[in-house]
């Protein structure tokens, strides 16, 4: 089934497909050939999907632009996914045992670098080199934080050779 909008006269129309739905229930939005339950072909330069409120047009949608940036709380995302300004990012999951965020390159060689919290690390922050078992800092849920351990004892525990610059004041 398509949806077509035409132009032109009565006796002479020229149709163009809108909205195209397959056989298996995909929708094409500027598609005859969607791929996916609900596929949005963008040809031109305005936004792909925007989701909004009664405002309109709303200041801070849910947007996908022509490039494929994600916007939230912006019309104008300028990467991959901009939260706008001022926005307070919370991330939640419902698991506590096995809660993790994980930042990092996941490039499949050795060098993979991350920033952890939660999952094994339960309640620490880990900055460190996943393969190879680098630990660069790990900050406990105590406060105490390791450089080179996971495992600090104190509120600064380094493993390995220090070099200071300045004054190193004890007290």
């Amino acid at each position: 089934m398509q949806w077509y909008t035409g132009t032109g006269s009565w006796s002479t129309p020229t149709w163009t497909s809108r909205m195209y739905l397959n056989s298996s229930g995909n929708v094409g939005i500027g598609s005859t050939t969607p791929w996916g339950k609900l596929s949005v072909t963008n040809t031109g330069s305005g936004p792909s999907f925007v989701v909004e409120d009664a405002t309109s047009p709303d200041s801070t949608p849910f947007i996908v632009d022509a490039s494929g940036n994600v916007g939230i709380g912006t019309t104008t995302p300028a990467t991959a996914l901009d939260f706008g300004v001022g926005k307070v990012i919370t991330l939640r999951t419902a698991d506590a045992n096995n809660a993790l965020m994980q930042f990092g390159q996941v490039d499949g060689t050795a060098n993979t670098q991350q920033i952890r919290l939660g999952g094994s690390d339960q309640g620490n922050l880990r900055i460190h080199q996943a393969a190879g078992g680098k630990d660069w800092l790990y900050l406990k849920s105590d406060g105490n934080v390791g450089i080179g351990t996971t495992s600090p004892s104190q509120r600064l525990s380094v493993q390995g050779n220090g070099l200071f610059s300045g004054t190193v004041t004890i007290a």
